[in-house]
């Protein structure tokens, strides 16, 4: 068996003439054209006039409407903002969409059709409720994909809200019906309360014999991550429908704590969750102690009914003092927060209510009449104590009505209000910032013990 000579090189050479040596010089010419033919494609311009807006344009402009006559800082906020956000939330969702800001205006593309909404004349915030409502009119017109239309009018609207403060927030009616659930004190999930501290989404508090307070989630904690999803852009009403599902499911979460070098990565059962807000027991020598772990529609009502029972069982000796232990408590109503404060305070400033700039809205104070007025009273309070809590605790220590014993609070200063909207969904927007008595602040500040305590291991079997 022999091998030819033959250079190898040689083997694979074409003639001058032949066909093949004129494909392989016009092949790379050929594409070379048809990727500057790609990148110079001529868009299609269409008129802001042919587009019609977006179905839900009404709730669109009615949203943009509240936050202009109702929001806290509505002179502080820049509505281009507002659009930008809300274009660049869509953008994200919506990877054939393209969002260009120029100074005059926002222009969109979407394969070859081009859009461009003029901006250089809006000065208020309900002026951008038709660019938001035409840019969702020209992405339901030419784009057929996922999200949904009412999923994208959720995305548009998030990010619009997302602007004005992390408490401010957009619901659909998913969300909406449960945010009502959880005022009402039943609903499913893991217990706990979050909020968005600095961008990053923070646990409020834990609730009491729920999922999370077992897993030993603590105030303060951040929720860096849901199963497999970052929590970083995710807002409160994204993370809530991910925390909560059918019971008996489980939900895996990796949470940054203070002082732990690693994350932790914790796996819990969701639980159906019913929240008994109070809570109590008489102590020994004639006190008692009563826990009020939110503040929801029948708080002050359950206190009451306690407080009485507390007095009848001591009738005989009478009732020498009571402890108000508020510790974990995220909040809740505001009027059942007033009442609860009202009822040992005989006069005083209880909470006040305050616009952007600092003009008094609104003084709710304490009138005389109440059965606690005058029991000897100590309240409990820790960095899970935020919101309504922060009201109680601050009205009776400004007062000089009680002794706050404990850890310094969240420090949650600021008051939304939920606005029904007609498709179901709803609005919460923050409204007004409160200062307790003596015009004190709480917002990133909370309120401050007189008595600070330190935590402390116990061996329960030496004790």
């Amino acid at each position: 068996m022999s091998l030819s000579k033959t250079p190898l090189h040689k083997s694979f050479q074409v003639s001058s003439h032949h066909p093949l040596k004129k494909l392989l010089f016009i092949l790379p010419v050929v594409v070379v054209l048809i990727f500057f033919s790609l990148r110079l494609k001529k868009e299609i311009p269409v008129s802001i006039q042919s587009i019609p807006p977006s179905k839900d344009s009404k709730m669109i402009s009615r949203i943009m409407q509240i936050v202009e006559e109702n929001y806290v800082d509505a002179t502080l906020v820049d509505p281009i903002e507002i659009l930008k956000k809300s274009s660049k939330n869509l953008e994200r969702a919506i990877p054939p969409l393209l969002v260009k800001e120029t100074e005059k205006s926002f222009d969109l593309s979407l394969g070859d059709k081009k859009l461009t909404i003029p901006v250089d004349r809006a000065s208020h915030i309900s002026d951008m409720a038709m660019p938001i409502a035409h840019i969702l009119g020209f992405i339901n017109q030419y784009y057929s994909g996922k999200p949904t239309e009412e999923d994208r009018t959720t995305i548009a609207l998030t990010g619009a809200t997302e602007t004005l403060d992390p408490h401010t927030n957009y619901m659909p009616k998913k969300y909406y019906n449960e945010f009502k659930i959880g005022t009402k004190g039943n609903f499913g999930g893991l217990g706990i309360v979050i909020g968005v501290r600095q961008g990053v989404l923070t646990v409020i508090s834990p609730l009491e014999d729920t999922p999370a307070f077992k897993a030993g989630i603590k105030a303060k904690d951040q929720i860096v991550q849901i199963n497999e999803e970052s929590t970083i852009n995710m807002n409160i009403s994204e993370a809530v429908d991910r925390l909560r599902g059918p019971v008996g499911t489980k939900v895996s979460i990796v949470v940054k704590r203070e002082g732990e070098d690693n994350p932790l990565n914790l796996t819990l059962v969701r639980a159906m969750i019913h929240i008994q807000s109070v809570a109590g027991k008489l102590l020994e020598n004639h006190y008692g102690l009563i826990r009020l772990k939110n503040f929801q529609q029948d708080t002050f009502d359950d206190f009451n009914k306690m407080y009485k029972s507390f007095l009848k069982s001591e009738a005989k000796d009478g009732l020498q003092g009571l402890v108000l232990d508020l510790r974990g408590n995220p909040g809740g109503l505001l009027d059942q927060a007033i009442q609860i404060s009202d009822f040992f305070l005989q006069d005083g400033v209880i909470v006040k209510t305050v616009d952007g700039h600092g003009e008094t809205l609104e003084t709710e104070s304490s009138k005389p009449g109440d059965a606690g007025e005058s029991i000897p009273l100590v309240v409990i309070i820790d960095e899970g104590s935020a919101s309504a809590s922060e009201i109680v605790s601050g009205a009776l220590k400004y007062n000089n009505r009680a002794i706050i014993i404990g850890n310094r609070s969240f420090g949650k200063g600021s008051v939304q209000t939920v606005y029904d909207l007609k498709d179901g969904s709803g609005l919460k927007l923050t409204i007004a910032h409160y200062l307790t008595a003596h015009d004190q602040k709480v917002q990133s500040i909370g309120i401050n013990p007189h008595i600070g305590l330190l935590p402390i291991v116990v061996d329960a079997k030496k004790n």
